[in-house]
């Protein structure tokens, strides 16, 4: 995956799916160089000597010395999420990743090589599982027929190889292009997309863990990538599912329609070329098979809405199944990467493995589980101030 930074990380790290995606913007590390002229946490040897002599020198009295008027005191109530905007950014990371991931449960089927992400719902003591989406792990024949596929995008290496190299993290420059992402006047907006991405991280690394799918080369020499990837599986792409839950996100968040009257919009269009080309410039480069990007698309699109969804904006998201079981994929599957095909049939013609998703699986939001029971939402919070920044 992908991650606002040069390195690949946790894939996350890889492509963010980074793990601390606080850090995914270099604004967001804090501030770097001497403390003591940064007013950055930590500290510094001849600085604190300083501030020990300065102290006797202009304090001279034993005892405590009061604020004149005196200064609130008082606890703060328990669970405030405006409280939240006084911690660092970095502190405010782990409190949202806490509160986004923690009624999720993940759920592993070995005869059925599935991997299912769940929402638990809880209404007073009854608990609901409910699907928020679900992975079934192709069959080898897939991956072999689509080496081929691999090998015949190799003249494209030299066309795209600098694509492939500054993606090889978050690549946040090409979509700050599109809406001029920057730490001065979106710092909220960057914060809320750092967090997605770290979250995606969380749910997408167990499952390259669970299906431990090799990589292209692996099945032929001829493959040779062009870059060394991270150590760990290939399906589904991190890099695509990153590609499609930015480009769903920037969308939604800034307001902007996806369509009108039934045709995309020009921004819409823009968002999904630049979303394919970012995962099929991970199958130029070697490291991918399509088929991963077809996962992945499926994996940030649906948690793009779950996103959402948790954080107030909207009451549903839609439960999605990828399929690789089915008969025509254990067959062996060469189809090139389409993210124009329906990700929900509706009755529309789609692809085997979405054959699963007729639309119907719309998923109330009961409530936005915050972590402290009777709390408010932290998610709802960073939103909100998120989208202040559109308006």
């Amino acid at each position: 995956m992908s991650r606002w930074s040069r390195n690949e990380g946790h894939e996350g790290h890889e492509g963010h799916e980074g793990h601390e995606g606080h850090q995914v913007f270099p604004d967001y590390r804090g501030f770097t160089g001497n403390p003591a002229a940064t007013l950055g946490p930590g500290f510094d040897i001849p600085t604190s000597y300083g501030l020990i002599s300065t102290r006797e020198a202009i304090h001279r009295n034993a005892t405590r010395i009061p604020w004149v008027p005196p200064r609130s005191t008082k606890l703060p109530r328990i669970g405030d999420a405006d409280r939240i905007e006084q911690w660092s950014p970095d502190i405010r990371h782990v409190n949202f990743l806490r509160e986004l991931v923690n009624p999720l449960r993940f759920v592993v089927d070995a005869k059925k090589s599935s991997y299912s992400v769940r929402h638990i719902e809880w209404q007073g003591n009854t608990a609901t599982a409910q699907q928020v989406f679900s992975l079934i792990r192709p069959p080898v024949k897939v991956f072999t027929s689509q080496v081929q596929a691999v090998v015949d995008a190799i003249p494209l290496r030299s066309e795209r190889l600098t694509e492939i190299t500054t993606q090889i993290g978050v690549p946040v420059q090409y979509w700050a292009a599109l809406f001029d992402l920057n730490p001065t006047t979106t710092p909220k907006t960057m914060e809320l997309l750092s967090l997605a991405l770290s979250f995606l991280s969380e749910l997408n690394q167990p499952a390259k863990h669970t299906f431990g799918c090799p990589r292209p080369a692996t099945y032929s020499p001829s493959v040779q990538p062009v870059i060394n990837p991270r150590r760990f599986g290939a399906f589904p792409s991190g890099h695509g599912a990153e590609a499609f839950m930015m480009a769903r996100l920037l969308q939604v968040i800034s307001g902007q329609k996806r369509e009108v009257n039934g045709v995309k919009t020009d921004l819409e269009t823009q968002l999904q070329r630049l979303a394919t080309r970012i995962a099929n410039n991970r199958v130029i480069a070697g490291v991918h098979f399509p088929i991963d990007g077809v996962a992945g698309r499926m994996v940030g699109e649906t948690l793009a809405d779950y996103l959402v969804s948790r954080c107030g904006a909207s009451k549903y998201w839609i439960a999605r199944t990828f399929d690789g079981s089915h008969r025509l994929l254990s067959q062996g599957w060469d189809k090139p990467f389409d993210s124009n095909e329906p990700l929900d049939a509706l009755g529309s013609k789609t692809s085997p493995y979405f054959s699963k998703n007729d639309g119907t699986q719309v998923i109330p939001r009961n409530s936005l589980a915050p972590v402290v029971v009777g709390g408010e939402s932290l998610l709802r919070w960073l939103w909100s101030e998120a989208r202040k920044e559109w308006k």
